[in-house]
């Protein structure tokens, strides 16, 4: 197999000699999304070029791997007649993810260009809340009536397939567009010809509103190892399906959000999440996305400076205090920061429930002194080499305290974030060790005080 640079290469020297049909004859052959990254790899001056060769429908499929930037690109750099066959062509949960990306100023004109269907379709997706299923479904999808025969169906399949985006489960509906059941086509190809469809053997209906969270459908196709889900209205009607690469790609970013934000890097739910290669982020865009949390530090910081403040005559009177502050306080923040991190998770993944707290309280209490006990002995030894016996003490029962109280605050913010209705993950590790280190700093010189 050719190397991805040694293919690029070759392309770009075949389009610099204008040898255009075997650049077609590369890419022929080629999936979807590696055309799409060997397009993205190849330099600016030949994509487009590349593009034009290429069949529309192909094309079209393509474009939906690009990312926002490259897609912004390509719209701003392709002729009308071009746009209007691209958005004919591409998947309407695609387009949709399209007109989300693109700017303002330039998807409003791009609405003019979309065939009367089309737009009343997107209209349509766009009436639901954001981060609802309603956003990424499709309505392109294959629906039998249950009075019709094994036959029927599959005569009917034959002729509507090409234009659905996946034929795996076919959905019954009633004469009012309810859903009632879904086949799988496997179970529809192996009934006899005159069986009707509401005899075929399904399995229970599994389905999602179209007004659920994303993150939803996320949990349920994967409980339930389905490929695809059927979405209804309040009606129960059945108005599109949700397929598992869309969800694949909302858990992706959900996951990144949620490590953006427990690092400190977004500020809230509103921000935008950077998708693709942060080569490609501009230095702006990085700045905006970090220096929330850092100046919020700042400030928060000066709580820890006033409750060193408020020690000094402990400090004056024992120096080498001060050597294992940074060890001390360090500890509490990196408890924390573990213990909201396995918090975050599991409530993200639904594992544990708010009303879980008080259980999970008692077995991170257990789990912080086993670990602050084994970490005060390491600690109180170096103490007691550097300032004798008394600051071994001082030293070790500070590191049992402060990482016992750092991994309880760590533990116990995402639980207060979820109660508020608020993204656990908004618990950041910035947050938690600024307050553990608050905490950690009291604590410290409070023992210090009273044994010395």
């Amino acid at each position: 197999m050719i190397k991805s640079k040694t293919k690029k290469n070759y392309i770009e020297k075949l389009l610099a000699s204008k040898r255009f049909d075997k650049v077609k004859n590369k890419f022929k052959n080629l999936h979807a999304s590696e055309a799409a990254e060997l397009i993205k790899e190849i330099e600016p001056e030949f994509q487009l070029i590349v593009y034009r060769l290429l069949h529309k429908k192909f094309a079209a499929k393509i474009f939906s791997y690009f990312e926002p930037s490259l897609q912004e690109f390509f719209i701003s750099s392709l002729r009308t007649k071009e746009i209007i066959d691209l958005l004919a062509e591409i998947e309407p949960d695609d387009r949709t993810s399209l007109f989300e990306e693109l700017p303002e100023e330039i998807a409003s004109p791009l609405l003019k260009l979309l065939n009367p269907n089309d737009l009343k379709q997107l209209k349509k997706i766009f009436s639901y809340p954001k981060e609802s299923v309603g956003r990424v479904m499709t309505p392109e999808f294959i629906s039998v009536n249950s009075e019709w025969t094994a036959k029927e169906t599959i005569d009917y399949i034959r002729e509507k397939a090409n234009d659905k985006e996946t034929i795996d489960v076919i959905y019954c509906t009633d004469n009012e567009g309810r859903l009632v059941r879904e086949i799988p086509l496997s179970n529809l190809i192996l009934a006899k010809s005159d069986q009707k469809i509401k005899d075929i053997h399904v399995k229970p209906l599994v389905i999602l509103s179209a007004f659920e969270d994303q993150e939803k459908a996320v949990y349920v196709i994967k409980k339930y190892n389905r490929t695809a889900l059927p979405v209804v209205d309040p009606q129960s009607r059945l108005v599109g399906i949700v397929t598992i690469d869309d969800l694949m790609d909302i858990q992706e970013e959900e996951t990144t959000e949620d490590f953006h934000k427990f690092g400190g890097v977004l500020s809230g739910k509103g921000d935008s999440v950077f998708m693709g290669n942060i080569l490609d982020a501009s230095v702006l865009f990085l700045y905006k996305h970090r220096i929330f949390w850092l100046m919020l530090l700042i400030f928060v910081n000066i709580f820890s400076g006033a409750a060193i403040a408020r020690f000094e005559d402990v400090i004056a009177r024992s120096l080498v205090l001060v050597l294992f502050l940074p060890l001390l306080i360090d500890s509490g923040g990196n408890a924390g920061s573990q213990a909201a991190i396995l918090m975050v998770r599991a409530l993200g993944t639904g594992d544990v429930k708010i009303k879980d707290w008080f259980k999970l309280i008692k077995r991170e209490l257990i789990i912080s002194l086993l670990l602050g006990i084994t970490m005060a002995f390491g600690a109180g030894a170096i103490g007691a080499i550097r300032g004798g016996q008394q600051i071994a003490l001082v030293v070790g029962i500070s590191m049992i305290l402060i990482v016992v109280s750092g991994s309880l605050i760590g533990m116990s913010l995402p639980f207060i974030f979820t109660k508020l209705k608020r993204d656990p993950a908004s618990a950041s590790g910035p947050l938690v060790t600024s307050i553990a280190d608050i905490s950690g700093v009291i604590i410290y010189f409070s023992i210090a005080n009273f044994i010395l």
